[in-house]
C-alpha cells in the first residue's frame, strides 16, 4: 500500500469517525482513490482503530464525569 493510500484512509477515518472535519473536495478525493484501489483491509483496521480511540475517548469522558459528581466529605 502506498503512503498516498494510507494517507487517504486516515483522512477518511478522521473525518468519519473521530470528528475532525475535513473538505468534502478532500473526503471525496479520497474515497474515490480507497474505492479505486480497494484496500479494505487496510481501512477495516483503520476504521477499527478509530472507533476504539473514540470509544475509549467517550469512557473517559464519563469517567471525569462521574468522578466530578462524587460527594466531597469534610476532612477534619
Amino acid at each position: 500500500m502506498t503512503t498516498e493510500m494510507e494517507k487517504d484512509i486516515d483522512l477518511v477515518a478522521q473525518h468519519f469517525l473521530l470528528d475532525g472535519e475535513k473538505p468534502l473536495a478532500d473526503v471525496t478525493n479520497a474515497l474515490a482513490s480507497i474505492g479505486g484501489s480497494k484496500p479494505f483491509e487496510a481501512l477495516g483496521r483503520a476504521m477499527f482503530t478509530a472507533m476504539i480511540k473514540t470509544h475509549i475517548a467517550r469512557l473517559q469522558a464519563d469517567k471525569a464525569t462521574l468522578v466530578a459528581q462524587e460527594p466531597r466529605g469534610n476532612i477534619h
